[in-house]
């Protein structure tokens, strides 16, 4: 392991803020010899680990993922999850018939799922709809089976839109999730629908019933997508604090 250690340099930019041996034996002298090092949280690792305080100590650069990071971590940088949507693909959902509307249960208690299922049945006593709840599929079906629905919701609760929003949006969905108001107003203009759970059923129904809305986020979704989670972005705000921290210099930045 040692080997591989030196050679791959597995010393210097920590997911999770955990290194390889979590007594810390190999890195912290490395650093004490100059060596260099970021970490970057995810999602609930910083929720529920925190960090290792050594670590921290020793780490020059802090990136975050997640809204709510912002506030756990002192230091912490935010970046856009780095997101590639060139291979998914474009939403087809049929011209006449129910609205299709899609929610993938990945972790239903986390995405408040049965809460999106009742508001769906909810909405379904007035207009003709068609729920498609994706649970326990193979990738690719679950891409098929989202780009054959009129709209998708993410998920309901606190910690915003997931990957599965950011997916919907690039295919050209409109996407409901429900988003803190601090959240919202950090995006800026942004092509989400806002519900929670208790005004889901009638922001559903607004949503199918505005067809001119639905096209226009259908557009802005995808640019939105592109412009706000550009892997480039997220590098580029990375580069950025290591030229602060004089890690790299201006011509590497830009070469």
């Amino acid at each position: 392991v040692r080997p591989a250690f030196d050679n791959y340099r597995l010393d210097s930019h920590f997911d999770g803020g955990i290194p390889l041996l979590r007594d810390c034996r190999w890195i912290l002298p490395w650093v004490e010899n100059g060596g260099k090092l970021a970490t970057t949280y995810y999602g609930a690792d910083l929720r529920q680990h925190g960090v290792i305080p050594e670590i921290d100590s020793a780490a020059a650069a802090v990136f975050v993922l997640e809204f709510d990071h912002r506030f756990l971590h002192p230091r912490a940088i935010w970046l856009p999850f780095p997101f590639d949507p060139a291979e998914l693909p474009r939403a087809n959902p049929p011209n006449d018939g129910a609205i299709r509307i899609g929610h993938v249960a990945t972790h239903r208690s986390a995405k408040g799922t049965d809460r999106i299922i009742e508001a769906i049945e909810k909405a379904a006593g007035e207009v003709k709809i068609e729920p498609v709840i994706i649970e326990r599929r193979p990738h690719d079906e679950t891409m098929r089976l989202k780009a054959s629905c009129h709209i998708f919701i993410d998920q309901l609760g606190e910690l915003g839109y997931g990957i599965s929003g950011l997916e919907s949006l690039a295919m050209g969905i409109p996407t409901i999730v429900e988003l803190m108001p601090d959240h919202s107003e950090f995006l800026g203009r942004h092509p989400f629908v806002v519900a929670n759970p208790d005004n889901l059923p009638e922001v559903i129904l607004d949503l199918i019933r505005d067809t001119d809305r639905r096209e226009e986020l259908a557009k802005f979704g995808p640019e939105w997508v592109g412009e706000f989670h550009n892997p480039k972005r997220a590098v580029d705000i990375m580069l950025n604090k290591y030229k602060e921290l004089g890690w790299i210099s201006s011509e590497e930045f830009y070469a």
